[in-house]
């Protein structure tokens, strides 16, 4: 979801999330909020509490049949909160952690049950993922002894629609006075493809979207899928009112804690836009990175135990990245853990300073103070699959709490900044290829350094021209980021992803009537079968 697509925004999406900004109205909405460029190394960031680079996750994402998976070694955050905090442990929506093996997948992860699908992409409709040549079927349950392909009669259901009702199917059928519920939903949208394989072909359409809605997108919104994703962002937004209203049902909204986080930016090529900010998904500018995060409790639950009421609808300005959710959610919820030194969290814990937040009316525009002073977006480096990124040529961004270093590709139609004016009328242009960091690799390898507070687009560049008299700040604060990547470097953990494609994936899928699925054994006790319960 890319930066701007909820809340006030002032473009063209703006009145379509009615719910989620009346949450943001009355919670918190972090406007400095970081993620990942890429769907895998976000994910991998939020469950570890650890950027990519520790992880091994740095550069690219789990394809279908390739085995390659977030580490067996990392503890995530389902785990710290099943077995240090009691939590009873939901995921529904979007795995993209790996899968070759029952090791991989979430139940063996710290997950008590999950339904959804394994891959980045599916359609909406059809569950079904083009591979190998083929189309196959990727929609699962599993618990923590059986994984199956799931063939319920809502299979068919439109994506967010199956999500949002499963999620209220758990939240009715829990048991919270036995147990508190950690559900973890990652929905699919807004993600392309909009259009489905056999039917719904076009997409969404006033079958789904009420009339008045959908010829309101249609007059003042562009392009044909930059209309199906606003379409997407529409429907999400009713589902998460239903959430809330389910939550208020059974009597728990005064008892409950809601994030709402975009993985990464938005791709031009599907629909996305990023506000004024440049690049996309899949680059190293701020478009790839800074997203919309908000978290919300209701108006009952203000107290010094979570969130006192001065933070109420007020804009949080300190420096967050996704990492940073993993212990600041084991320090909201009082939750006794603290990772082993070889696993350090590179997330920061901003607890405290949530709860203090606003307390005398006035805090930094900018996070001055907060306790992230830095942050680094990537390094694309210690990879297995580009051996000619060495420690002078690898890619890579870091910021402190003002300035950004970042070297990278520029000169490519990632790499630049979005013009709403210049927006196709019958089409978006959708040949510029799919948001990777491989195919925003082309052009001229550029070092450059922004001043974020100044320059909040990245239209300047300073690398060149400061020194010790002119903009001091900025020549000192290039010398410490240089500093702190030539430190880091020795430090990043090997990617070993691989793009070669397993033969024996595609095979094993179609001898179980082309699902996706685990084609190797796992050492665990996570089997194919059928679970003897079933998902709410």
């Amino acid at each position: 979801m890319g930066y701007d697509s909820i809340g006030g925004s002032q473009y063209d999406l703006h009145g379509l999330t009615p719910f989620i900004n009346s949450l943001i109205d009355d919670g918190l909405f972090f406007t400095n909020y970081y993620a990942q460029e890429e769907c895998t190394p976000s994910r991998a960031a939020l469950m570890t509490g650890r950027y990519p680079i520790s992880t091994g996750t740095q550069y690219y994402l789990v394809e279908p049949s390739v085995k390659w998976a977030l580490g067996l070694n990392e503890t995530l955050l389902p785990e710290i909160l099943r077995d240090y905090g009691g939590y009873a442990t939901y995921g529904i929506g979007k795995w993209h952690l790996g899968h070759y093996t029952p090791d991989y997948l979430p139940t063996a992860r710290g997950f008590d049950q999950f339904f959804g699908y394994l891959t980045g992409e599916i359609h909406y409709w059809s569950k079904l993922l083009y591979s190998g040549g083929s189309y196959y079927h990727d929609m699962v349950y599993m618990n923590d002894t059986c994984y199956y392909p799931y063939e319920g009669t809502d299979d068919t259901k439109y994506s967010t629609y199956l999500y949002g009702s499963k999620a209220v199917g758990v939240i009715e059928s829990h048991d919270f006075d036995q147990q508190p519920l950690f559900l973890y939903l990652p929905f699919q949208a807004v993600h392309d493809p909009f259009g489905d394989v056999y039917e719904y072909t076009d997409g969404l359409n006033t079958s789904y979207i009420d009339v008045a809605t959908y010829d309101e997108i249609l007059e003042r919104i562009p392009g044909t899928t930059r209309q199906q994703y606003a379409f997407s962002l529409h429907l999400l937004d009713r589902t998460v009112k239903s959430i809330y209203q389910t939550l208020t049902k059974v009597g728990q909204l005064d008892n409950t804690l809601i994030i709402l986080a975009s993985d990464n930016g938005g791709c031009y090529d599907a629909g996305g836009r990023n506000g004024d900010l440049r690049g996309c998904k899949g680059t190293l500018f701020e478009g790839g990175f800074k997203v919309d995060a908000l978290m919300y409790v209701d108006a009952l639950m203000y107290g010094p135990s979570i969130l006192p009421s001065y933070t109420q609808g007020v804009n949080y300005t300190n420096l967050f990245h996704v990492s940073d959710w993993l212990p600041t959610l084991v320090g909201l919820l009082g939750i006794d853990y603290t990772p082993s030194e070889d696993f350090a969290w590179d997330g920061i814990d901003h607890s405290s300073y949530i709860q203090e937040w606003n307390q005398n009316g006035v805090y930094s525009a900018y996070g001055a103070d907060g306790p992230r002073q830095s942050l680094i977006y990537n390094i694309y480096y210690n990879i297995d699959t580009v051996t000619d990124y060495n420690a002078t040529s690898a890619p890579f961004a870091i910021r402190d709490i003002r300035y950004k270093l970042v070297r990278t590709h520029v000169g490519n139609d990632y790499t630049t900044w979005y013009d709403f004016s210049s927006a196709l009328s019958e089409d978006d242009d959708i040949s510029r290829g799919s948001c990777t960091e491989s195919a925003s690799a082309s052009g001229t390898l550029t070092t450059m350094l922004f001043d974020l507070w100044d320059d909040p687009n990245e239209t300047t560049n300073l690398y060149s021209v400061v020194n010790a008299t002119y903009k001091a700040s900025a020549y000192a604060a290039k010398n410490s980021l240089e500093a702190i990547y030539d430190a880091t470097l020795s430090s990043v953990a090997e990617n070993t992803y691989s793009n070669t494609i397993d033969a024996a994936a595609v095979k094993y899928w179609d001898r179980h009537s082309a699902y996706i699925l685990p084609w190797n054994s796992g050492t665990g006790s996570l089997s194919l079968c059928t679970p003897t319960t079933s998902f709410a």
